[in-house]
């Protein structure tokens, strides 16, 4: 049972996570479309636009699996969820 627990939190998680950079994401798209809105770095804002992208698409893809496809898995291979 605790398993099952787990493996929602963690799934809760990666959706939070995905969350979380997708407004990073749209933040850091903002500000390079409109530099006069922050002063920052260019090279930082390139590497966070970059890594921002790059967590969205990876927490989201997470997501999906866990929520779609992880619980037919469980239910193929952990007999004990089989009753």
């Amino acid at each position: 049972m605790i398993v099952i627990f787990a493996y929602i939190g963690l799934a809760m998680l990666s959706a939070i996570l995905a969350l979380v950079s997708f407004v990073a994401m749209v933040i850091t798209k903002a500000v390079a479309a409109r530099p006069e809105l922050a002063e920052i770095d260019p090279f930082a804002l390139r590497l966070t636009r970059k890594m921002s992208t790059f967590c969205f698409y990876f927490c989201t893809a997470t997501t999906v699996f866990m929520v779609f496809i992880g619980p037919l898995i469980a239910l193929a291979f952990i007999p004990d969820l089989q009753n």
